[in-house]
């Protein structure tokens, strides 16, 4: 059991090295020149006061003594600029290795497939692997970690051989080897004793840690990596008072990580302290044992120091590397977790693009095509979409509509490519939607989200996604959005910023925010426009100004509004109508009104939304 425990503790260190080495292959190389020219000064401080001090009590020469001196210092200062001239290259190296490994992860999320980004895995993992920084486990750690074991590890092997030469130098007879072999392994010993139980002692804290992980590890994450509160949450907190409540989760936050913290520092505390205490007793012992080979007529006091120096950086190495080996496994399994995690996706593998069957008069008649489609979450107990069959022809107008909660964002997810269907087909233009290559079929598609995302960029790059944009198109997409007169008011036009995350930008509303999402589908120009709830933020007029304006499109764009709000219908050549998963009526607007049932019923609720100030239906 031991031996699979050093084995597996070896192939983790391995691991980390090569982990660290694919970052930046020229780090093992500085990491183990800083090691040399640290333990080079350790030796060349003591080294050269010995060679004075020994010059000094034999009654040399004082240009002797100088010389020596002066060879020395010259020796130590060139040593120890190559040393910060290697600390400096490093510390940089590192800042640019971390920004690579940092970036790897939005990286990572941005090619993830969205089924397994949403996933509750997917948010375990990143929140493990933010926790796993936040305790010492990351690659700051690792790095840390590796360069201490290296230079432990060096410095133990020259302390053995400076020893056997000293101890060879220092014997006057074959009594005099024993005893001082004797005394030199009795010290090798004590600090091999004293790095066993360091080592066993953090082994021990790992497992602790390992067993009382956070279990709501997710919220640990949210609340105490900075995510959990942002400067745009401060209105709701003050005005609604919810500062006691967040605290007391905090509160039970803060408790739960402080047990944590317990078993991680605690136990290692002790062993540290236990490592303390034998270097401390090896020094002591040391200088004992120069004293006592003086006694017995070693005259080469200097090099008795030197000796004492190679006992103590023996023990202090073996401590050193024995307290950091189980951390630099540990750092170095979650590093590399996180390496597995965000290694590229694989280009897809989907077959070469094939022309979709063609009809009488050349493209297919058929935009999308709907047929038999179900869909389940993952872990949920019932599916969200059951059997649902519809098509949707070129250039045509269709309102997706149902009461929240019916699965119109979920059909809106698996049209555009986002989630692969459970059960059923969906076919783009004559062709199943697993036969597209997944960058070509998004393509096909502008999307305004129930829940858009803007950043925080300009508001031209906002429209355009892209630091280079055509100024003239983002103008033309912002005005059929209806932003032209807030665009006139913006201090600098298009280059104006977006919110204040990286710049002194603008705050926008809710509904200027909706349009600059919609101007970004617009400025996209695919075949294939899904507006999913596009007006939720804005009032009955500025909603039935934007459905106007996107009416006016070319037949060339095939228009989806998604809504539970029902002003879209009016322009909609067809209508399905969604409840609890399934499609239970599809129609024209006039055909649904004809008939009893849950249209009908929602557009009646609506109507006094769409009537005209003199009480006229606009319907």
């Amino acid at each position: 059991m031991h031996k699979d425990k050093k084995a597996s503790m070896t192939t983790s260190c391995i691991k980390g090295m090569r982990d660290i080495r694919s970052l930046s292959g020229q780090k093992p190389w500085l990491v183990l020149g800083r090691a040399v020219t640290a333990i080079a000064l350790t030796y060349l401080y003591t080294i050269v006061t010995a060679a004075i001090l020994d010059r000094l009590t034999t009654g040399a020469p004082l240009e002797q003594v100088l010389t020596v001196a002066g060879l020395g210092l010259s020796a130590i200062l060139l040593v120890s600029l190559i040393s910060h001239v290697l600390e400096r290259r490093d510390l940089i190296l590192d800042a640019g290795i971390l920004r690579i490994y940092r970036s790897r992860k939005s990286r990572k999320l941005t090619e993830l497939p969205y089924e397994r980004l949403e996933s509750v895995d997917t948010r375990e993992t990143l929140s493990r692997m933010h926790m796993q920084e936040s305790i010492g486990f990351g690659l700051s750690a690792l790095i840390r970690h590796f360069n201490t074991l290296v230079k432990a590890l060096l410095s133990i092997a020259v302390s053995l051989v400076m020893l056997a030469v000293l101890l060879v130098q220092a014997g006057k007879g074959p009594l005099d080897y024993v005893w001082m072999l004797l005394f030199g392994l009795a010290t090798t010993l004590l600090s091999l004793g004293a790095a066993f139980g360091i080592k066993r002692a953090n082994d021990a804290s790992m497992r602790a840690i390992q067993s009382i992980f956070p279990p709501h590890i997710i919220l640990n994450d949210y609340l105490t990596s900075g995510g959990g509160i942002r400067y745009q949450d401060g209105k709701d907190i003050r005005f609604y008072q919810y500062r006691p409540q967040i605290e007391t989760v905090y509160g039970d936050a803060v408790k739960e990580m402080r047990r944590f913290d317990r078993a991680g520092g605690t136990i290692p505390a002790l062993a540290a302290g236990l490592g303390g205490a034998v270097r401390g007793l090896t020094l002591g012992a040391s200088y004992l044992f120069v004293l006592l080979i003086w006694n017995i007529g070693y005259q080469d006091l200097g090099w008795a120091l030197v000796l004492a120096s190679a006992l103590y950086q023996l023990s202090a190495s073996m401590a050193g590397a024995a307290g950091v080996l189980s951390q630099c496994g540990a750092a170095a399994d979650s590093v590399h977790a996180y390496m597995r995690f965000t290694e590229p996706v694989p280009a897809s593998h989907a077959p070469a693009s094939r022309p979709a069957p063609a009809v009488p008069g050349g493209e297919s008649e058929t935009m999308l095509a709907v047929k038999a489609l179900s869909f389940q979450y993952p872990g949920a107990e019932k599916e969200t979409l059951q059997d649902i069959s519809f098509t949707i022809p070129r250039g045509g107008r269709i309102a997706l509509v149902g009461a929240n909660g019916s699965g119109k964002t979920t059909l809106v997810k698996l049209l555009c490519g986002l989630y692969p269907p459970g059960a059923g087909r969906i076919l783009l233009e004559g062709r199943d939607v697993s036969k597209w290559p997944s960058e070509e079929y998004g393509s096909r598609f502008s999307v305004v989200f129930q829940d858009f995302k803007l950043f925080s960029f300009s508001l031209g790059e906002t429209v355009a996604s892209a630091s280079a944009y055509d100024r003239e198109r983002v103008t033309k997409a912002l005005g059929q959005a209806g932003l032209n007169d807030r665009l006139a008011t913006l201090p600098d036009g298009l280059e104006t910023y977006l919110y204040k995350d990286f710049a002194d930008g603008i705050e926008f509303s809710g509904g200027e925010a909706q349009k600059t999402a919609l101007a970004r589908a617009l400025y996209r120009d695919a075949p294939i426009l899904v507006l999913d709830e596009p007006t939720a933020a804005l009032d009955p007029l500025a909603e039935a100004e934007i459905y106007d304006r996107i009416n006016r499109l070319s037949r060339d764009t095939t228009i989806l509004f998604v809504s539970h709000r029902m002003s879209a219908c009016r322009f909609c050549d067809e209508i399905l109508v969604l409840s609890e998963g399934k499609l239970i009526q599809q129609g024209c607007h006039e055909e649904l009104l004809a008939q009893e049932g849950p249209y009908r019923a929602m557009w009646e609720a609506q109507a006094q939304y769409y009537t005209d100030d003199v009480g006229e239906s606009v319907s």
